[in-house]
């Protein structure tokens, strides 16, 4: 995906795409050291590892 697909993917300004790509926060590869690429599989795991539970999914931890 280009930076206008993951932004359109996610329902992100283009802005904060390029935030959490140069802060590396968000899995990317540059193959030509010019334009990034996201992988769409990447992103979605990188979605789902910042998963926040619900108070009930926190309840069942602490009983």
């Amino acid at each position: 995906m280009t930076v206008g697909e993951l932004c359109a993917y996610l329902k992100i300004s283009a802005s904060l795409a390029y935030k959490l790509s140069h802060r590396n926060a968000i899995p990317k590869y540059r193959p030509t050291n010019g334009r990034v690429w996201f992988k769409k599989s990447d992103i979605d795991q990188w979605i789902n590892n910042h998963r926040i539970m619900s108070e009930t999914e926190l309840n069942t931890l602490t009983n």
